[in-house]
């Protein structure tokens, strides 16, 4: 699975009495000629009432896992090597001066 085109509207912030529920919603409507899902969060009021609109939603691709073990194959020696190198440099620098990364 890919999850793709997150976005958050509004953020969530967690009651702070947890004597109550918080509820939320998710509603899932997937599309299998595309082999995709479209989520959308909603909030839900105390008395089970669903907001009209949401505020988030993401799309699921459900894709080939070959197909990524390919790409990562082919970029995985870059991607260890940036690590490594900042590892290195982490290490190695002073802590007192700033280095552009």
């Amino acid at each position: 699975m890919n999850v793709t085109n997150v976005e958050v509207l509004h953020a969530q912030v967690a009651q702070k009495h947890t004597s109550s529920a918080q509820l939320l919603q998710l509603e899932a409507k997937i599309n299998l000629f595309e082999q995709a899902m479209t989520i959308h969060w909603y909030n839900v009021s105390a008395d089970g009432i669903r907001s009209e609109d949401s505020f988030a939603s993401a799309t699921v691709r459900f894709e080939d896992p070959a197909a990524w073990q390919t790409e990562w194959d082919r970029v995985s020696h870059l991607v260890n090597g940036r690590i490594e190198g900042l590892s290195r440099m982490a290490t190695d620098a002073p802590r007192t001066s700033f280095q552009r990364i």
